[in-house]
């Protein structure tokens, strides 16, 4: 191609887009502006701190408007689009005596240096909104994450409108629309603030992989003898594109209509039996043979209601204070009803709970409040980027409070902390009796507890060390003033004990924190801790009893029900065998989005599914209905039966001249 002819087909693209280009600037502006407005009425109403923790705890999609960069990338594809097929044809680009891949490659270029400039400038208006209003990286960089998914998918929704304006094909435009709608559902989703932090580069990836859609769809309007080595290419990405969005789709749907319901019950450590009670409750009415949920020990004694909550006088002192049945004693030791109705405590904690972002900054109570509720502080606080340190930011300005930075860090390290920081967890809740502060690992695994009090810092190391990568600190004052709190390891579960202001290891066992969910209870008598795994049917519940000195008592697994182990058993070998290759976003017990591309298990099921995909396309083939490529059989070997229903879709006007013509 020479100098010429490129400033030809530039020139060309400039005279389809300056027609609508003005829209652009006018969109954006909107954008930022709404985005601005959002945060000053925040301002205005909150004040700079009411702004910050706003944005820190409840996370508002103040920046929604900025989706309009997918408008703006529709808005360029068409314009660049919809003049070259008009009459049917590609009226400019067809016509003319350059090589077909040169002209698109020019014309997707022009528009996504376009686009690129339009995100750009997206990008810095959002970026001058946040400095505007003081926001640390902290708050910013999260914040960005959510946005940078509607970027990318400005790029897919460019490449797929050019792609759906050029062609005319029913087929290709078929194909299009299923390897779009997935990818928009995944990046046009809302939610917390930087869910895609580890993932965003894989969506990348696939976002500019949908310019070969744009290259496969105008270059199938034309000729074979002109379509060059570029067909086939980006044909195959196509394709792969469709298969796996088509297949993400279809396994969702698949799961939603035939997963059975999920059996609901309790695990709770009985102080009158000494041992566990259980509760299954029907998913729906009539599950059950009268409808009702049914209790039982766990040696499988039935339980009436009543027995049931007898066993549990605890949890349900109420209910047996209005029947008159709640008893003298409990476990040998006399207790009231007032006593007992205060005299427990229940933690919950999941895997989502540290496999999601972790807060943007952190807020330090004053713990010795003037008057009798506690009051929030005039800033926040975070760790230093290189972990050596804590700094406080006032919301006003933004700025570090260096010296109140200086005065907490040295007295951290003058109670024997050693940098750095590993871990920071706390509980910033003004609604709660009393504060215990904030509770730090450091390098060493020691762990020390940092308060303020009267305005300055109070620091001490807690007695136990934490073996292992710290994954979180739970922190949560409670009136029994038994636990601060407890720190979960890759495999260990530690308790913060607050009398003795000791660490304890739980004797719960090894367990894995990527797929857990545990729930504990403490009362006066016993501690329990009943455990499973995020995927349920993966395995069983199991429940531990121990005294208040956590020491075990008594050990028990309850089994995930059969029936429902088998249906489930089934459904993922019939899914093995209609989805070989499964692309999955969430997993279980993480919080975030992510992107996988895993082959389906068990994998004897999956290659039935593809040997029986290939057989049938063979069978299609030989009766004329579709035409036959090795590269063709080679998606429908891997992909299976999906593979298949894409090519059959892309070949629909095949089948409507098959039919036209029998």
């Amino acid at each position: 191609m020479t100098k010429q002819q490129l400033r030809s087909l530039i020139s060309k693209e400039r005279i389809k887009l300056r027609r609508g280009i003005w829209l652009l600037p006018m969109l954006l502006l909107y954008s930022a502006a709404d985005a601005l407005l959002a945060l000053h009425s925040m301002h205005r109403a909150y004040g700079s701190f009411g702004l910050w923790e706003t944005i820190v705890f409840r996370q508002p999609p103040f920046f929604g408007r900025y989706f309009l960069v997918v408008v703006c990338a529709v808005l360029i594809g068409f314009l660049q689009a919809w003049p070259e097929s008009q009459g049917k044809r590609l009226r400019l680009l067809y016509h003319t005596p350059i090589e077909p891949v040169s002209g698109i490659a020019v014309m997707l270029a022009t528009g996504t240096i376009l686009l690129l400039l339009v995100n750009i400038a997206a990008t810095a208006l959002f970026l001058g909104t946040m400095q505007w209003f003081h926001f640390p990286r902290e708050i910013i960089h999260p914040a960005f994450l959510t946005v940078l998914p509607w970027i990318l998918l400005s790029f897919v929704a460019y490449y797929s409108s050019v792609a759906f304006f050029s062609s005319g094909s029913p087929g290709v435009r078929l194909l299009i629309g299923a390897a779009l709608y997935p990818i928009w559902n995944m990046l046009g989703a809302r939610g917390a603030y930087g869910l895609y932090e580890h993932s965003i580069w894989i969506y990348g990836v696939a976002a500019f992989l949908f310019v070969f859609v744009a290259f496969y769809a105008i270059l199938h309007y034309m000729r074979h003898a002109v379509r060059g080595r570029m067909f086939p290419v980006s044909r195959m990405i196509a394709m792969i594109l469709a298969i796996c969005g088509l297949g993400s789709v279809l396994l969702s749907l698949y799961w939603k209509i035939a997963m059975p319901a999920d059996p609901h019950s309790s695990m709770h450590f009985s102080p009158v039996y000494r041992q566990f009670v259980l509760g299954d409750f029907p998913a729906s009415q009539g599950s059950a043979p009268d409808g009702e949920p049914r209790y039982r020990l766990e040696n499988g004694t039935t339980l009436s209601r009543e027995q049931y909550r007898a066993a549990l006088p605890f949890l349900y002192v109420r209910d047996l204070v209005k029947w008159e049945m709640f008893p003298e004693s409990i476990g040998g030791v006399a207790i009231s009803a007032l006593e007992a109705e205060r005299a427990w405590q229940f933690v919950r904690l999941s895997s989502f709970d540290w496999n999601s972002p972790p807060p943007m900054l952190h807020m330090l109570l004053e713990s010795n409040p003037a008057g009798a509720r506690l009051q929030k502080p005039d800033d926040f606080f975070r760790v230093s980027y290189d972990g050596y340190g804590i700094e406080f930011l006032t919301p006003h300005d933004g700025n570090n409070d260096r010296r109140k930075s200086r005065t907490f860090t040295e007295a951290l390290g003058k109670a024997g902390f050693i940098y750095p920081i590993r871990a920071v967890g706390g509980n910033p809740d003004v609604r709660k009796r009393y504060d215990a502060g904030y509770f730090l690992a450091d390098a060493r695994g020691s762990l020390f507890q940092m308060r303020m009090v009267d305005g300055k810092p109070s620091c001490r190391r807690l007695d136990g060390a934490i073996d292992g990568a710290v994954r979180h600190i739970h922190v949560k004052e409670h009136h029994r003033e038994e636990y601060y709190g407890f720190v979960v390891t890759d495999s260990s579960l530690y308790a913060v004990m607050q009398k003795e202001g000791v660490l304890k290891n739980m004797p719960v066992g090894r367990f894995s924190a990527d797929d857990l969910t545990l729930a504990l209870w403490s009362d006066i008598l016993f501690t329990s801790v009943s455990m499973e795994p995020a995927e349920r049917y993966n395995a069983g519940r199991s429940g531990i009893a121990m005294t208040p000195d956590l020491r075990i008592l008594h050990r028990f697994m309850q089994p995930t029900d059969a029936a429902y182990l088998e249906s489930v058993r089934v459904l993922k070998t019939f899914a093995a065998f209609l989805f070989p290759v499964q692309i999955v976003q969430e997993l279980p017990g993480s919080s975030f989005r992510h992107l996988q591309v895993r082959y389906a298990e068990p994998v004897p099921a999956a290659l039935s599914g593809s040997v029986f995909a290939l057989v049938l396309s063979a069978l299609i083939s030989r009766l004329g209905l579709r035409r036959r490529r090795v590269s063709d059989y080679a998606l429908v070997a891997v992909f299976g039966l999906t593979a298949l229903l894409v090519l059959l879709l892309s070949e629909t006007d095949a089948f409507l001249s098959f039919t036209r013509r029998n």
